[in-house]
């Protein structure tokens, strides 16, 4: 995901440095999330989140997992918050994960575009993300990041209620 946006941006629209935010940055996030790195973006923490939902409770995930599921919440947030009414729900071609998605990329191995539908894309996968994190691992940065994205959730709820 840090190849289609900058993590710092993110943490900064979402008010890591306080209330005020230039809308300039506002702008950006809002052409980004139409731009087809915004899409593979959010195709990504869609992965991430959906790789990690299935994770057994008595595994113990690697150190960077914490990390990775937060990134991805907050990529959920955004789209969800910034992305235009108007935006497409369809099929977006992203290649690298190819090999790596069989039951949510069609045309394996075949040479063929790797399809993934963004109309899997659900807004409320971000309290599913906020909750994997209260109970991953037993590191107290997980439930750290919980608690960064925990305000976030009633911003998703009006989003919700809106649509």
């Amino acid at each position: 995901m840090s190849l289609y946006i900058c993590f710092d941006l993110v943490e900064h629209v979402i008010g890591r440095d306080g209330p005020s935010v230039r809308a300039e940055d506002i702008e950006r996030i809002q052409r980004w999330v139409a731009e087809p790195d915004g899409q593979r973006c959010v195709t990504h923490a869609i992965l991430i989140h959906k790789r990690l939902e299935v994770l057994q409770t008595k595994a113990e995930p690697a150190i960077h997992v914490p990390k990775a599921l937060f990134s991805a919440g907050l990529i959920i947030y955004l789209y969800a918050k910034f992305r235009p009414p108007e935006a497409s729900h369809g099929e977006i071609d992203v290649p690298e994960l190819r090999l790596s998605e069989p039951d949510h990329v069609s045309a394996q191995n075949t040479g063929e575009p790797a399809i993934f539908n963004l109309a899997q894309f659900d807004l409320t996968a971000l309290f599913s993300v906020a909750d994997l994190l209260r109970r991953l691992g037993h590191w107290g940065v997980s439930r750290k990041f919980s608690s960064i994205l925990e305000p976030l959730l009633l911003v998703v709820v009006n989003i919700k209620f809106i649509l």
